[in-house]
């Protein structure tokens, strides 16, 4: 790419718009924001409708992929453009948006004459309307420049087989073909390895070893996904991480944490809507390798670098941004094709350093795991359609460490820029990487430029495809203002009838009323979301829409989907009707397994994989049954057992803070947190567990007594970390939002005091879901989704 040298004697401006005119005096960039240059795109874009190149498309591009919505009525004459399926799904999408919107989104539609166009000519053009639209925002389409993006979605997603020999070329240039930057002492790799120096100095090395092999086996939660995986799996279930593992005997999984051998990884075309991703699968040896590695280094990864992978980044994270919008100009880096950037040498390096930072110089199993994983990964291989190549350059997507070493590599790419430009460097608080994104805060609009140019100079940043305004940003697809934070509408809405081909999206109520939800919450009128939420709703459980209105609006804690929709009233407290829970796979439904539904030889299996690996037969019994409920067969959706049933809507006092009302301290568990349900069910069963075999010995007492005081089925939940509280749902809260209520919740107490009892809990916690719908209404911490 082309680029302009910066230009040293730029003034300091500020960051205000007279600050950027000032600015232009000096330089003028066409990717600076500006009024001329906007109109100048959009004229261009115009112009260029009239002489668009002819391109396919034709039904097939919906061929696989799932079909969710099935609208009670058509509303395709809603949309002025487009024919067959894309026209039905972009008129259900528009007929959800309020009248004004709908109509600034159409007229621009057709001011640009996009009717004369066809699918394919429809589908390319939306997507370069949506550049322009994201990089000249209010300038071109006040208002509504967030519902002028993503359109293309809505066209499906082309055929794997019309995308094989372009897909095929895609790999060969990108993993085993090696290009000039990547050399020794080129611009990138200076810069990338400068900034990895770095970066490894902040991280140091841990004083203490971590776990042992053994106690890292025995403790599965801390570390093992639910992800494929390429080994060894139980009869009658997927090929996924937690049937390989519950499958394993110990040996096995000593020997696979010893695995020498060259991985080999397999390429699929992931098929989404809209484009192609590649999916890499890595074997699972090298995963567990990485796993037992990574448990410290990628805990103090997350204390060092400042990233959103982190549990310090919150709500509160997202609302300082917006402040700092005030006195700041962020510039949220957009990579073409991040995962093309990085040489094997910088890929090595990485992984060097996460083994180094998880490593104790004093803890000789990692140390050799260490070399293991680097050995392995420099000697690996691919496959996809019938070729091999030697892994020579590029990020994959299927290893553990994917989403680790793309933010180093995007931090280390800040920290060298910011060094070789004398840019003042940030407080971590003002900047955030998470994989490709970026979003970086400066103090000027010379310091901004100055960074940009350097990006672009050294590595493949399209400024076309990005934005710098002092009134808002962008970070991982969401759009940031000073006063909210949004999502796209045009991309969630792409959803409501189709799923991408490979998706696995829950067909259960509560993950629907979620999806309508996020709707809203991206500008969506609230009741026509409500309502076509509840249209949904009685397809799946085969009810009618009072019936499907009310659920969504019954508490959760008495059984409902448990949605606060200001203006509207439930006429009664309905619970949720039995529905088996299903979800959407690439053919056919699949389901989580049921452990008494399991067939006897498998979880036989299972219990001596466990005993094997030094379990007693009554923990290996507890595994075996924690671990299948991560496990997935093939069954077939259900209908509901029984039918809605109704609760009048009982007279509820409204508790005030009553500091009677308690949170005990938990009990200190023995075992990993993934088999403590299962081990407190068996506890005092013919052959099951002692109590000194779950809790630690000084709450064995206290435990025996609240057992009495409680009932089995209270102390059950409560003991496994279950009884937790409800947080008032608002229709459109963003989940971070709803975990800050949930927070509070949980700290105004969730049990009553006294005489415990299930229904004494519920109303309790009844009590606190509806005071909990009206707390922090008003605050910025209301984020969009």
């Amino acid at each position: 790419m082309e680029t302009t040298r910066v230009q040293t004697s730029v003034p300091r401006v500020g960051i205000t718009d007279s600050g950027l005119e000032v600015l232009r005096r000096y330089i003028n960039y066409p990717w600076l924001p500006g009024a001329v240059v906007a109109a100048q795109e959009f004229a261009d874009f115009k112009t260029s409708i009239s002489s668009a190149e002819p391109a396919p498309w034709d039904e097939s591009w919906f061929k696989g992929l799932q079909k969710k919505y099935r609208p009670p009525e058509d509303k395709s004459n809603l949309c002025p453009l487009a024919t067959g399926i894309p026209r039905q799904q972009m008129g259900l999408a528009l007929s959800l948006l309020p009248t004004t919107i709908r109509n600034q989104v159409t007229s621009t539609w057709m001011h640009l004459h996009l009717h004369t166009l066809t699918n394919g000519q429809l589908f390319i053009a939306f997507k370069t309307l949506g550049d322009i639209a994201k990089h000249h925002g209010n300038l071109l389409f006040p208002g509504y420049w967030t519902f002028m993006i993503d359109w293309n979605l809505h066209f499906g997603a082309q055929p794997t087989e019309d995308t094989d020999d372009e897909f095929t070329d895609l790999i060969e240039s990108w993993v085993s073909t090696p290009k000039p930057e990547d050399a020794i002492g080129s611009d990138r790799d200076v810069m990338i390895m400068r900034g990895l120096d770095r970066l490894e100095s902040d991280l140091g090395r841990p004083d203490t070893p971590g776990q042992n092999i053994d106690d890292f086996l025995a403790s599965p939660s801390s570390w093992l996904s639910n992800g494929a995986s390429d080994s060894r799996k139980l009869e009658g279930t997927r090929a996924t991480k937690f049937s390989t593992y519950a499958a394993s005997t110990n040996a096995q999984l000593h020997t696979d944490m010893f695995d020498p051998s060259c991985p080999h990884y397999r390429v699929f075309d992931k098929r989404e809507k809209g484009k192609h991703r590649n999916l890499i699968s890595s074997p699972w040896s090298l995963f567990l390798q990485m796993s037992f590695v990574g448990q410290q280094a990628e805990s103090r990864f997350k204390k060092v670098v400042p990233t959103s992978l982190s549990n310090d980044w919150t709500p509160e994270s997202w609302l300082h941004i917006m402040d700092m919008m005030r006195t700041k100009l962020f510039v949220p880096i957009d990579q073409s094709k991040f995962d093309h950037v990085p040489s094997k040498r910088v890929l090595l390096r990485c992984a060097e350093i996460l083994c180094k930072s998880g490593t104790c110089p004093l803890d000789p199993e990692r140390e050799m795991i260490s070399k293991l994983i680097l050995d392995r990964l420099a000697n690996a291989t691919l496959s996809y359609n019938n070729n091999t190549y030697s892994h020579q350059r590029g990020l994959l997507s299927g290893w553990r460490w994917t989403s680790l070493m793309g933010t180093m590599i995007n931090y280390a790419e800040y920290l060298s820029i910011t060094d070789s430009l004398a840019v003042p460097r940030q407080l971590k608080a003002n900047v955030c990487f998470q994989g490709d994104d970026a979003l970086i805060a400066v103090n000027d609009w010379a310091d901004a430029v100055k960074i940009v140019q350097r990006y672009m100079e050294v590595l493949p940043v399209n400024p076309s495809k990005f934005f710098i305004d002092n009134r808002r940003s962008e970070y991982l697809r969401y759009v940031i203002t000073r006063n909210r934070r949004l999502g796209y509408y045009p991309r969630a809405a792409s959803g409501i009838m189709y799923a991408n081909s490979w998706a696995g999206g829950a067909m259960d109520p509560a993950s629907l009323a979620s999806n309508w939800s996020l709707l809203y919450s991206r500008g969506a009128d609230a009741k026509e979301t409500l309502y076509g939420c509840a249209r949904d709703l009685c397809g799946l459980l085969r009810c009618n829409v009072d019936e499907a209105l009310d659920l969504i609006q019954t508490p959760s804690s008495v059984g409902g989907l448990g949605w606060y929709v200001p203006g509207f009233q439930p006429k009664t407290w309905r619970r949720v009707p039995f529905v088996k829970r299903t979800e959407i796979g690439k053919d056919r439904l699949v389901i989580e397994t049921d452990y008494d539904n399991i067939p006897k030889h498998t979880r036989t299996t299972m219990v001596a994989a466990a005993m094997q690996r030094g379990h007693s037969r009554p923990m290996a019994s507890v595994v075996a049954r924690s671990l299948s409920t991560g496990l997935v067969g093939i069954a077939s959706p259900e209908r509901p057992k029984q039918r809605l049933m109704s609760y009048g809507r009982p007279k509820v006092f409204i508790a005030s803070r009553a500091h009677t009302h308690h949170t005990p301290r938990p009990p200190q568990s023995l075992l990993d947190p993934l088999y403590v349900n299962a081990a407190v069910a068996s506890l005092d069963r013919k052959g099951g567990l002692r109590w000194t075999d779950v809790f630690r010995s000084d709450d064995v007492h206290w435990l025996k007594a609240r057992k009495r005081n409680w009932g089995m089925k209270l102390f059950n939940k409560w003991s496994t970390g279950q009884l937790s509280g409800y947080a008032g749902k608002r229709w459109g809260d963003a989940p971070d939002f709803l975990a800050v209520v949930r927070r509070r919740v949980e700290a105004e107490g969730i049990l009553p005091s006294g005489h415990m009892s299930m229904h004494r809990v519920t109303t309790r916690l009844l009590e606190l879901e509806l005071a909990s719908r009206f707390w922090l209404v008003d605050t910025r911490l209301r984020l969009g989704a």
